[in-house]
């Protein structure tokens, strides 16, 4: 006997209600973009670039895991408070399942523009912690000039330890075609002293197509600071950041085994003591492609320093250019074992 299929009373009816509601449900697998421009002048929902929002925190307060947020060009200052209060402790962050996107001119259509085709030199998307936008930097004299950095922010971009309100960030939260400036990790807790441009604690953020520039530490890692942490950086340049009195101006790692850096450079960055480009204290990360050209470390490595460490280097090349004192180190590997 052929078997008939017959609908129940209860399927018919929810057939029914979604299609004279118009309830629309969204799987889980589905990306949904919002939008950041500082010249919209539409709705500011961020809902598409007409109606983008104008802060990128409007942005990530309404993201949700696996969604994406693109950010045309322009100059984005962090208004939300990291571990502490005041404006210096103003920072970004990043959400787990949220890939952020710079470079965009503002008017790509969404449904088929291809990522790899940003023009982030054109379009440049730049957070910065100088909120009074009053800076004056020099890396070659030491940094901030007089007190035009003393308000800016500790971090432009801040994950503390988890321990310390458990905002850390795993390999879904990406960051991607930034330039990241106007940093001044200078306070009085160690945590403040670190990490000017991003400070990343016990995270492994993807961090892709970015520029650290202009950024101050007292410590470690004047752009950028990584503790325990596995991350991949790719396509990262560290230009013109500063460390006062310890090590690490450009990128400074701790325990941080299993890193991977692809085609990084460093440029003119300048550290008090060593690693002006990069420094590496218990850490064995791999490095693919990086170049190093004129940094200035006074003690020990110019271009790389590394104590207790085992990196693994796969094409390295160091240029010293500009050489101006045979007291400082300019562009050298350094290596200590305890």
């Amino acid at each position: 006997m052929k078997k008939i299929f017959r609908q129940t009373p209860i399927k018919i009816f929810i057939v029914f209600f979604l299609i004279v509601t118009g309830f629309h449900v969204q799987t889980v697998s589905a990306q949904n973009k919002i939008f950041v421009d500082l010249s919209a002048t539409g709705n500011n929902d961020g809902s598409d670039w007409t109606n983008a929002f104008t802060s990128l925190q409007s942005a990530l307060d309404a993201a949700v895991s696996n969604d994406q947020i693109w950010v045309a060009s322009g100059t984005y200052f962090p208004s939300a408070e990291i571990d502490g209060t005041g404006d210096r402790f103003k920072a970004f962050h990043l959400k787990n399942g949220v890939a952020i996107y710079g470079g965009f001119a503002g008017n790509e259509d969404p449904a088929s523009f291809n990522l790899d085709n940003r023009d982030f030199t054109t379009n440049e998307s730049i957070l910065s912690g100088d909120l009074n936008q009053d800076d004056n930097f020099d890396a070659a004299n030491g940094g901030y000039q007089g007190t035009t950095g003393d308000d800016n922010c500790y971090h432009v971009i801040n994950h503390p330890d988890p321990g310390a309100g458990s905002l850390s960030a795993d390999n879904t939260a990406i960051l991607d075609g930034f330039t990241i400036s106007g940093g001044n990790a200078n306070g009085d807790e160690y945590a403040d002293k670190e990490g000017g441009g991003m400070a990343s604690h016990r995270g492994n953020p993807t961090l892709r197509n970015l520029i650290f520039k202009n950024n101050s530490a007292y410590r470690y890692g004047g752009g950028l600071r990584c503790y325990v942490s596995s991350s991949s950086v790719t396509n990262v340049k560290f230009i013109e950041n500063v460390v006062t009195t310890y090590d690490g101006a450009g990128l400074f790692n701790t325990y941080c085994n299993g890193m991977v850096l692809t085609d990084l450079e460093f440029i003119s960055n300048t550290a008090e003591r060593s690693g002006a480009g990069m420094g590496c204290y218990y850490s064995s990360p791999t490095i693919n492609s990086a170049r190093f050209f004129s940094n200035t470390a006074t003690y020990g490595g110019g271009g790389l320093y590394c104590n207790n460490s085992s990196p693994t280097v796969n094409n390295a090349l160091f240029i010293i250019i500009n050489v101006m004192s045979s007291v400082a180190q300019y562009n050298v590997i350094h290596q200590i074992h305890k």
